[in-house]
Formats: C-alpha cells, structure tokens, sequence
C-alpha cells in the first residue's frame, strides 16, 4: 500500500489468472502472509488476517499494536537514572568540591547526586514514538 502526499492510495496486490478480481488478489495475498514464516513481526500463522475488510497496513499496524500489548501487560522496562541537580534540599549525595566553589550568596542551593527509578528508557521511547506515528497513520477505530 502506497500513500501519496495528497492522500491517494494505490494497493499493490499479488497477480492471479482470473483476470481483475480484488478480492481474489487480497485473499492470495492473504494466503502468502499466513505461509511466510521468517517474518518476525508475524506471531501466529493462525490468524485471521481479514484483508477483504482492511488494508495491509491496518493489519500489521493491528499486529504490532497487539505486541506492544503484549509487551506492556508484562511490564515496562524500568531502570536507574543518575540526576546532577542544584536543590534546597540534601538527597542522595553532596558534591563537596562543587559545593565549595559556590559564591557565598547562592550558600542554600546543594550540589547533589542522586538516582531515580524511571520508565525514561531508549526502548520505551521508541515505542512511544512509534505508538504516535501510528496514531497519525491509522484510520482504523479499532487500531
């Protein structure tokens, strides 16, 4: 499926014999996804596709939104983020040598170091990201 600039867009489907028959087109089509198996978005070869009622990008867009389902139920990846900040506050560690150097006038802001338990990680936000992108592309109500 290709999408111009203008919103037009031309479907790519696989040659039959029978002439100009769409629907036997997406149904081969269909057929070749469910037998390819070294794709590795495709989960299951046992799933119906339904490619007569959606486009091919609805359905992988379908396929990935039910990984990242998936993905998510199992539990977002979190890990530790080291934070240098100037606060009024002491939390995790003093930077002595820092905290030496300020001016007298500025004596009430710390220098600390402390870590933070967070989602902030790079896998998460290219999921995100991508979850954006999909959100502009689908015309789906169910995607």
């Amino acid at each position: 499926m290709i999408t111009t600039p203008s919103g037009i867009q031309i479907e790519i489907l696989p040659k039959i014999d029978n002439g100009d028959d769409i629907g036997r087109s997406r149904l081969t089509l269909e057929k070749m996804l469910k037998v390819v198996n070294n794709l590795p978005f495709i989960q299951t070869m046992e799933a119906n596709l339904k490619l007569e009622d959606r486009s091919l990008p609805e359905v992988l867009i379908g396929w990935f939104l039910s990984c990242v389902d998936k993905t998510a139920k199992q539990g977002i990846r979190k890990d530790y983020s080291r934070i240098e900040a100037q606060e009024r506050f002491l939390k995790g560690q003093l930077q002595i040598s820092k905290q030496f150097n300020e001016p007298s006038y500025q004596q009430y802001l710390f220098h600390i170091e402390y870590d933070v338990f967070t989602t902030n990680r790079a896998e998460n936000r290219l999921i995100y990201s991508a979850l954006v992108s999909i959100l502009k592309w689908s015309e789906d109500n169910y995607n």
